[in-house]
């Protein structure tokens, strides 16, 4: 639509040895996991990154992490569901 500020999603899945909520150097990331984005699935990079373009900002838009894929059936997403408002041709790092 024209006037219309597109912005996405990027993050990296990733395992949090040290449960702090966040990537530290060393934590190994979850590569080729599905991640939900705005109800569209995008699958995690080798590196364990995702991205999702094109969203339509200032809205709420769900991302979601289906943590069945994990090689590691014993690997759980602390977050497996979130929210986050994007605004304007930004993006939001989710990780």
């Amino acid at each position: 639509l024209p006037g219309t500020l597109l912005s996405g999603v990027a993050g990296v899945v990733f395992e949090d040895t040290n449960n702090n909520g966040k990537k530290d150097k060393g934590e190994p990331t979850i590569p080729d996991t599905y991640v939900s984005v705005d109800g569209s699935r995008v699958t995690a990079n080798d590196k364990g990154r995702y991205f999702s373009r094109g969203i339509n900002s200032f809205r709420e838009i769900s991302v979601v992490v289906d943590s069945s894929a994990f090689s590691d059936p014993t690997l759980q997403a602390r977050y497996p569901r979130t929210s986050v408002v994007v605004p304007g041709n930004h993006y939001a790092v989710y990780n």
